[in-house]
């Protein structure tokens, strides 16, 4: 907590703390440190997003993803699959097929991924 006081650590530490808080399933705690973020840092994005879906909170989870999506996380198949799951999750699978056609460029050998845009 103390590292937060340090500026050119700041955005890191939040992430890190995210992270920790992630790892602990404490999602509340990891969207209560949202607002300290000073700058942009796309993993701590990402993890408000899976934490606002582990939270029930689809609007909110659903506004992170798609932000995320414009940024170089969109060329990161671990969120381009992450995504995908929690769209088909929350029953919009026909906005997950081209996650996972984007997803399917950057791994072509997923069978699995594969399969399930066939289906």
């Amino acid at each position: 907590m103390e590292a937060l006081d340090l500026p050119e650590l700041h955005d890191e530490t939040v992430f890190l703390l995210a992270n920790l808080y992630y790892n602990d399933e404490d999602f509340e705690a990891v969207v209560n440190l949202k607002p300290l973020l000073e700058d942009e840092h796309l993993l701590a994005q990402w993890l408000f997003a899976q934490s606002y879906r582990e939270l029930e909170n689809d609007d909110q989870a659903s506004e992170e993803y798609q932000a995320l999506l414009e940024s170089t996380l969109s060329e990161n198949p671990e969120f381009l699959k992450d995504y995908s799951e929690y769209l088909r999750e929350i029953g919009h699978i026909k906005a997950a097929r081209p996650i996972i056609e984007q997803y399917l460029l950057l791994v072509p050998d997923d069978e699995e991924m594969r399969n399930l845009l066939q289906e």
